[in-house]
């Protein structure tokens, strides 16, 4: 068992031959049990392996249930890149059931594309343009927890920098 293994020895699971559904529910196990560090890893495999326009509506909306910032992120720049690609498949009817990851989609299409900024942000007005990888960063650098969604991510960082 992957989750087991890893619990034992954080050490980062070989997924190279993993199919789609398997990495998912790795990634469902880790979430449901708090093995953050599994969850980041999986979620950053999916996004380096498996995304493409095929599936970024799948894993759009699985992202969006499992708090999965960087993976949503990732998902909706695709959207952004390919639409026609992203909804011309089956799963795409999973989006549109959801008013709110449709609004959220439409206003992630329509706003100024996230900063990269290896920086520090050192305002809320900031934050609020960083990238997922940006924000995990920051918050990683100020030794804060960076897992959740991309919401939780920028109302943490901004706490703390409001504390400093």
């Amino acid at each position: 068992n992957i989750l087991l293994e890893y619990i034992y020895t954080v050490k980062q699971p070989d997924l190279k031959n993993t199919e789609l559904s398997d990495a998912k529910n790795i990634l469902e196990k880790a979430d449901r049990f708090g093995v953050t560090g599994l969850k980041l890893f999986v979620e950053s495999t999916l996004v380096d392996n498996f995304l493409c326009a095929r599936n970024a509506a799948e894993l759009l909306v699985f992202a969006d249930s499992h708090s999965c910032a960087l993976l949503k992120e990732k998902a909706m720049d695709l959207f952004c890149t390919d639409p026609d690609g992203v909804k011309g498949v089956e799963e795409w009817k999973m989006v549109r059931k959801s008013i709110e990851l449709l609004e959220e989609l439409l206003d992630y299409a329509t706003q100024k594309r996230r900063l990269h900024n290896s920086e520090f942000a050192d305002s809320a007005e900031t934050v609020d343009h960083l990238d997922v990888t940006t924000l995990r960063e920051q918050l990683d650098g100020a030794n804060l927890d960076v897992d959740g969604s991309r919401e939780m991510l920028v109302d943490r960082l901004k706490k703390h920098i409001a504390e400093r």
